[in-house]
């Protein structure tokens, strides 16, 4: 089985007509399909996964990125998803059940949030995130911050019992999430960290891998939009994918 792994397609901003054709290429390459987040914004992510959907017409995996809630909440963007995936026969919407790929090998998957606590100051930069998503809006910085944390912090938790749960069961587990658990130890300009890194995950995520020596985890994730690679521990390594506005592409490629 090959699984291919796509990242923050934003084919919001690309014409009605590409996500069913950028689907049947995709099939071409693979028998899975994994999306780390940012597939659309709100108002248009059920068009666009169903459209991509029918393109594919293989299984779909997703989680939700911080520009899939835009010009709505978090939380009703995660209702939207379990509706979609409700209803589409080949789109799952990771976070609600982990999906067996074979004997040896689990996926699960979780939406991730940053945590502002990785890297500089929070408080010297803005996300447009602060003005378009509804739990954000008209707060001031403080209020931002604090909602952030408990929003990574609560799915930090929930990724940490999900993984828990199957580490014994098998050989292999993949991780999907939008914001990376760790940073990028190549990059010497951390101000932006806050707002790119999940490390509550990161750390619940490590402890894990301490915890399973013999279980390997794979790390999927998005967000950043320049790639980097992550060796957490010998059992442990995540691969952030590579992604540019207006050309969607393949950010990777696994065989199961």
């Amino acid at each position: 089985m090959k699984l291919i792994h796509c990242t923050d397609l934003h084919l919001n901003v690309l014409p009605p007509s590409f996500p069913k054709e950028f689907g049947k290429e995709l099939s071409k390459h693979g028998d899975v399909l994994v999306i780390t987040g940012d597939t659309a914004e709100s108002t248009s992510l059920e068009y666009n996964l169903c459209e991509l959907a029918d393109g594919f017409e293989k299984p779909i995996y997703f989680v939700n990125g911080n520009h899939c809630c835009y010009g709505n909440s978090i939380s009703g963007t995660r209702e939207l998803a379990k509706k979609i995936s409700k209803y589409t026969d080949n789109l799952f919407y990771l976070p609600c059940e982990p999906k067996v790929l074979n004997d040896n090998t689990i996926l699960i998957g979780s939406d991730g949030w940053y945590d502002c606590r990785c890297g500089g100051d929070p408080y010297l930069l803005d996300m447009e995130d602060h003005y378009a998503i509804d739990e954000f809006k008209f707060c001031h910085k403080d209020e931002i911050i604090r909602l952030s944390k408990v929003e990574a912090d609560t799915l930090a938790q929930q990724a940490d019992i999900q993984i828990k749960n199957v580490a014994k069961q098998y050989k292999s587990i993949y991780f999907a999430t939008h914001v990376p658990p760790f940073p990028d130890p190549g990059r010497k300009d951390m101000v932006w960290d806050p707002w790119f890194v999940h490390i509550s995950m990161g750390n619940k995520l490590a402890d894990i891998a301490v915890d399973y020596p013999d279980t390997s985890f794979i790390i999927l994730a998005g967000h950043r939009h320049k790639p980097y690679t992550y060796r957490v521990s010998h059992n442990m390594i995540m691969f952030v994918g590579a992604a540019e506005y207006r050309k969607p592409s393949i950010s990777g490629m696994y065989t199961i």
